[in-house]
């Protein structure tokens, strides 16, 4: 019950704060709700009423608690825009999100457990060697082409659903499920691999502790352990990690590409059309297909693509009539150096806050420090982005939001704007991380290897370093790589945000215009940066704790 009340206390504690920020965030932002609701031809007179009418004159604090109290009473005011209470527009779509979520977290849980344990148990074998594969070719596939991928495979061919014929639950229960299934599918996907991973691991590397290892010896043969663990040379599972691991990266490249080509070369539509405009001429359409060799056959065409991807050739945009190479290059910089920045305030932030709250598990900080991590996983990426917009260059003019710098002009100016967007993909990770890392310490610690180091006498901190950490770090390797290449992957709605000249830009314009040879192009280079992700924290996790993935099945 203490501990139910406690939870409790935190979570309305959290509310209470992020309500803060939430209305502070939109009150105290330059900009008047009635002249937005009046129009901008409404007289002097008649904005003045109205913001006397809706309380806009009174102290901030007023109007806070005026609108908090209503907020808890159900009363969440009108819309500007629609002129209707926002409790019926919010109300009606909540069971809308909320069933997704629902969904996509049960086909996490049904799919992912069962998976990470079958993995973990057939180590190293053929069908976990498969898994991974398709793993890594999940991981490295963005959820929005996933979204893509599963309404061109079960919409357009299979016809499961109909893409864009959304049933409302109050008009056919059934069909609402079904349509939503897909979303959800979509959703979970990139959840469900992660879990897998993270589960594998941790499997194994339980099943390599002393207390498994104790129970394995009472009734394994001397021979299985003489030659699974004395005779082996330390050397041949490296090298086979190391090949099985690239050939893994080569698969799952090529399984990438097949799927991103045949994406954007199937589902319906003509290039040469969309290059040459709707008044062009057939013959000149399909004097422009043949030369764009869109008349040969699929495998044909794939092959020329693939092997001019391999050799630097990403082919010509559509719309902008330029080589796709040159575009793409030029933003990779910015989005790679924001996932680096992130990436690094995340470890220096992180590790040594999980440390800390693990160390003073309970006290007054570490109760702060878990409040404050609530907060910040309650908020989502955009809307930290704006509060840092609004605090960092607003009041404290730290940079000037929109006031972007590229590196080739000012690579100092450059890091500093990127310093504050990255922050912002940072915190929900820094929060996680050491939610993480506080967790594992913890149980580390009340282990049997670590209560008998600290029964003979070492010292506490000595322990922690020495044995404690870095048993506790292997979840949190895979987590921080798994980040990582998520700070890559999902930037997009950040770099918006922040007016960032990033990979986003060009992918967005480029989804909105069917400019398929610039979105292949960034999907193909996201997905080698997060399998070189993987691949590295795969090393990682050996150098920690060598045991991991070296025995063979």
């Amino acid at each position: 019950m203490k501990y139910i009340i406690k939870k409790l206390g935190m979570m309305i504690v959290t509310l209470l704060v992020v309500s803060i920020c939430v209305f502070l965030a939109f009150n105290v932002i330059p900009g008047d709700p009635a002249l937005r609701m009046l129009g901008t031809e409404a007289s002097p007179e008649l904005v003045e009423q109205t913001r006397q009418q809706m309380g806009l004159n009174d102290p901030l604090l007023v109007r806070y608690g005026r609108w908090f109290i209503a907020f808890i009473q159900g009363d969440f005011g009108t819309s500007y825009n629609y002129k209707v209470p926002v409790k019926g527009m919010v109300i009606s779509k909540i069971p809308i999100t909320l069933t997704m979520a629902v969904i996509a977290f049960l086909l996490t849980v049904l799919i992912s457990i069962p998976l990470g344990i079958f993995t973990a148990k057939h180590e190293n074998g053929v069908l976990d060697r498969i898994i991974i594969v398709f793993n890594q070719i999940i991981m490295a596939i963005p959820p929005f082409f996933s979204g893509i991928l599963i309404t061109f495979i079960f919409g357009m061919i299979f016809r499961l659903f109909t893409p864009g014929g959304f049933v409302s639950y109050t008009a056919n229960f059934g069909k609402f499920l079904q349509y939503l299934f897909f979303p959800s599918l979509a959703i979970a996907l990139p959840k469900i691999a992660m879990t897998v991973k993270m589960l594998r691991g941790s499997l194994i590397d339980e099943a390599g502790k002393d207390y498994a290892r104790t129970a394995y010896s009472r009734g394994n043969k001397t021979d299985g352990v003489l030659y699974r663990h004395v005779l082996k040379n330390a050397m041949i599972p490296v090298i086979t990690f190391l090949g099985m691991a690239l050939a893994d990266m080569v698969a799952t490249l090529l399984v990438v590409s097949i799927c991103v080509f045949l994406a954007f070369n199937v589902i319906p539509g003509d290039p040469a059309l969309r290059m040459l405009g709707t008044e062009a001429s057939p013959e000149l359409v399909e004097q422009t297909r043949q030369q764009m060799g869109l008349n040969d056959p699929l495998l044909v065409r794939y092959g020329r693509w693939f092997i001019a991807f391999i050799q630097g050739d990403f082919g010509t945009s559509y719309n902008y009539k330029v080589p796709v190479k040159g575009m793409v290059i030029s933003k990779i910089p910015i989005t790679l150096t924001m996932a680096v920045i992130a990436f690094l305030l995340t470890v220096l932030i992180s590790i040594p806050l999980g440390i800390f709250t693990a160390k003073h598990e309970n006290g007054v900080l570490d109760r702060i420090i878990i409040v404050f991590n609530q907060i910040i996983m309650a908020i989502p990426p955009f809307f930290s982005g704006i509060l840092i917009t609004f605090i960092f260059g607003m009041i404290f003019r730290l940079f000037t939001p929109g006031g972007f710098v590229s590196y080739t002009a000012n690579f100092g100016k450059f890091l500093q704007y990127l310093f504050f967007p990255s922050l912002a993909i940072a915190l929900p990770k820094i929060a996680m991380t050491v939610k993480m890392l506080r967790g594992s310490l913890i149980d580390e610690a009340g282990k049997d290897y670590a209560r008998t180091a600290y029964s003979r006498g070492n010292k506490t901190d000595g322990v922690l370093y020495r044995h404690v950490l870095k048993n506790a770090m292997i979840p949190v390797i895979t987590f921080l790589g798994m980040a990582l290449a998520d700070m890559v992957a999902g930037s997009i709605v950040i770099e918006q945000v922040f007016s960032i000249p990033g990979i986003s830009r060009i992918l967005l314009t480029s989804i909105s215009n069917r400019d398929y040879p610039v979105v292949e192009a960034i999907i193909m280079g996201i997905a080698i940066i997060v399998l070189l992700v993987n691949f590295l924290v795969d090393v990682i996790y050996r150098i920690v704790d060598p045991r991991i993935g070296m025995e063979d099945e």
